[in-house]
Parts: structure tokens; C-alpha cells; sequence
């Protein structure tokens, strides 16, 4: 279950930023293990995010100079 102020965060982003998108990666499952094993799936969920955006920069032309990361 995600975070309430997670929610909260994209809300207000997408109101004072006008037209953005915003995508929220739940990695909830594999953060919630033991230190070590959380620790190497954070290798995981990056690589994924990574593999997203190289898509939207190759097959979408996104460019990369407008993305931002937040993360916890």
C-alpha cells in the first residue's frame, strides 16, 4: 500500500507545475525484506526505471532534460 503523502506529493506537483506528467514507481514489495535484500533490489527497480526511461527517450523522443526523480 503506498504512502498517503506519496499521493499527496503528485497532487501538488501536477497543480503548482502545470502540465506534467508524473509516474510513481511501487516498489513496496521489494523494499519491505530484510536490509541486505531491500538494498539489492533497489539494483532492481532502478534498472527498470532505467530501462523506461532509454524507451521514452528512443521510441518516444522524450527528452531526458525534462525529467526529474524524486525519491525515498
Amino acid at each position: 500500500m503506498m504512502d498517503n503523502w506519496i499521493s499527496r506529493l503528485a497532487s501538488a506537483l501536477k497543480s503548482s507545475e502545470g502540465h506534467i506528467n508524473v509516474m510513481i514507481a511501487d516498489w513496496l514489495t521489494l523494499a519491505h525484506q530484510h536490509y541486505p535484500i531491500a538494498a539489492q533490489n533497489t539494483r532492481i527497480v532502478g534498472q527498470d526505471i532505467a530501462h523506461l526511461l532509454r524507451w521514452l527517450e528512443d521510441f518516444k523522443q522524450f527528452p531526458l532534460g525534462k525529467v526529474h526523480l524524486i525519491g525515498y
